[in-house]
């Protein structure tokens, strides 16, 4: 796909980058100046000779008056800056009857807004090389929250939570449209009312802490073992969910399955296709899930049978005496540990200044001395060629190999076949 110049993925939506954080620091920074948490980051471009500083909130916070009736969310969702055309072409400017009309209906705005690209506020670094398009196909475009997760409504700093939700979604050029001096971001956010789609959006992105505190509520009831059957509990346990699992698998395969196999036979000829939904703890079991699961009780049982789980009483008085006495750990303080290690330290370096003052073997310190050489097994069943290296590689002097042939043919008798066998 890549040599063929084609997209390597496809996908229903597109999904435009959206730095949230920088927005609400932007929005917090006229009440809280000083605040080093407000760090809104900004890129450094470098045009005719300046170096301009652009922020990702320059685009929202200078967009055109017609666009004045859309809060943050809204106007990344159907608006984007794009580079002014090469053609000159005229920007619409609207006038003052456009702007009370824009207020009307959002089918008014968008038609205002197609008819041509409208210029940014005077104040934005790009005004004079960039304009607001109209993003085609809005309808399938969704901002993509990038940055840290989420402020929550019911955990964490409620008053960051309230100033993000009313940058999102409250219409603003500064800080100051926010909320008064005199108000809290609470309050302000208690005071605002929200369209029903704004509201729909932020229960949508509580959603995704819902679902991880089930989550950890789910595995906190495995834990601690409030799922498993009890008198009186509504929950089913294992013996009675495999036998609903395998009703439940008869009437998908139409009872087809082989009514003379094991009770774990039936987890390798059911397709996974086969899933099983849990109303009560909103699981779903498939045949691994279940496999598994089998598994673990039949280890369950064997330990219950086998005592594991029984009390252990007092040690008989043989038993205890068989038992090694405990090893005593002496404790010391913080200096002493430090005093032990620094003693071990100097006892190091002084072996190693001692190997170093060691006088040298042949010439050369201990450490760097020739290893020592050993001569290779000895064979008397192999004849080899041994050429002078191979007795210098030894450490023996050529010339006494050549006394010692001669000792050995002097004392043997040797004729001359043999001398020059030999």
């Amino acid at each position: 796909m890549y040599l063929l110049q084609q997209p390597d993925h496809y996908k229903s939506h597109t999904f435009v980058p959206f730095y949230w954080k920088s927005f609400v620091s932007e929005a917090q920074s006229y009440w809280h100046p000083d605040d080093c948490k407000n760090d809104n980051k900004v890129v450094l471009l470098h045009r005719k000779g300046k170096l301009i500083g652009l922020s990702s909130t320059f685009d929202y916070t200078h967009r055109p008056d017609a666009h004045a009736s859309y809060n943050l969310y809204e106007w990344l969702w159907q608006f984007k800056r794009v580079k002014k055309p090469k053609k000159k072409q005229p920007l619409k400017v609207p006038d003052s009857e456009d702007e009370g009309d824009s207020s009307d209906s959002d089918s008014h705005k968008m038609q205002n807004s197609r008819d041509g690209q409208l210029q940014f506020l005077a104040g934005h670094p790009l005004q004079t090389s960039h304009v607001v398009s109209v993003t085609r196909e809005y309808d399938v475009v969704i901002p993509n929250f990038i940055g840290p997760p989420l402020p929550r409504p019911d955990k964490g700093d409620r008053e960051y939570y309230c100033s993000a939700m009313l940058t999102f979604f409250k219409l603003w050029r500064s800080g100051q449209d926010l909320k008064t001096e005199t108000q809290s971001w609470d309050e302000a956010f208690d005071a605002h009312k929200f369209t029903e789609q704004d509201l729909l959006h932020l229960k949508n992105m509580n959603l995704r802490y819902e679902c991880l505190d089930s989550r950890d509520d789910f595995c906190a009831q495995l834990k601690a073992g409030t799922l498993m059957q009890a008198p009186g509990s509504n929950i089913a346990g294992d013996d009675d969910i495999i036998q609903s699992v395998e009703q439940s698998i008869e009437s998908a395969l139409g009872n087809n399955s082989n009514r003379n196999e094991g009770p774990n036979d039936w987890a390798d000829i059911v397709d996974d296709a086969v899933v099983l939904y849990d109303a009560e703890s909103g699981m779903k079991a498939g045949r691994t899930h279940l496999a598994r699961e089998n598994g673990a009780k039949e280890i369950r049982d064997i330990l219950f049978n086998s005592g594991w789980t029984n009390t252990i009483g007092p040690l008989s008085s043989q038993a205890a005496s068989a038992m090694p006495p405990p090893i005593a750990i002496k404790r010391r303080e913080v200096l002493a540990w430090n005093l032990l290690i620094a003693d071990a330290r100097d006892r190091v370096l002084s072996g190693r200044k001692e190997d170093a003052n060691r006088p040298p073997q042949n010439g050369l310190p201990v450490d760097k001395a020739p290893p020592e050489k050993k001569l290779p097994p000895f064979n008397p069943n192999v004849a080899e060629i041994c050429d002078r290296s191979y007795f210098d590689n030894l450490g023996i002097e050529y010339g006494s190999i050549k006394n010692l042939i001669q000792s050995v043919l002097l004392q043997f008798h040797l004729n001359d076949e043999q001398e020059c066998a030999f």
